[in-house]
């Protein structure tokens, strides 16, 4: 094959009508952190990421970028994306603790031990597994 590229970076894009209350709910619900960076001209959110890495490290390049880019547009009612993380149990206990109800039990799948979904403030379903 005399392809001559290879992709750098393969990350999943999630649509919100309300960037600030998204970023807002990824920072208070997981932990995780993020940024807008362009607005339209009302001060809406239009462009943003949020990652489990510190921002910084992220616009620094630094490190891979391994987030989700924010979108401004009509959320999606279903499973957007599926994460693999180090421990569920630790997750669900996080979520949970942050007051965030809407999250199902931990459950066994062919493909993983533990999975577990967090339906997100837009309505769109985050599946996180081991």
């Amino acid at each position: 094959m005399d392809r001559e590229y290879f992709v750098k970076e393969n990350v999943w894009i999630y649509y919100t009508p309300d960037m600030d209350q998204t970023l807002r709910w990824f920072e208070q619900v997981l932990g995780w952190n993020g940024k807008i960076f362009d607005r339209d001209d009302q001060g809406r959110g239009t462009y943003g990421f949020v990652s489990d890495i510190p921002s910084e490290l992220i616009i620094s390049g630094a490190v891979p970028f391994k987030g989700v880019h924010l979108w401004q547009g009509e959320s999606i009612k279903q499973t957007v994306a599926l994460i693999q993380v180090s421990n569920v149990d630790a997750l669900y206990h996080f979520v949970t603790k942050n007051g965030w109800k809407q999250i199902g039990e931990i459950y066994k799948t062919g493909a993983s031990p533990k999975t577990c979904n967090v339906k997100t403030i837009d309505g769109s379903i985050l599946s996180f597994f081991e």
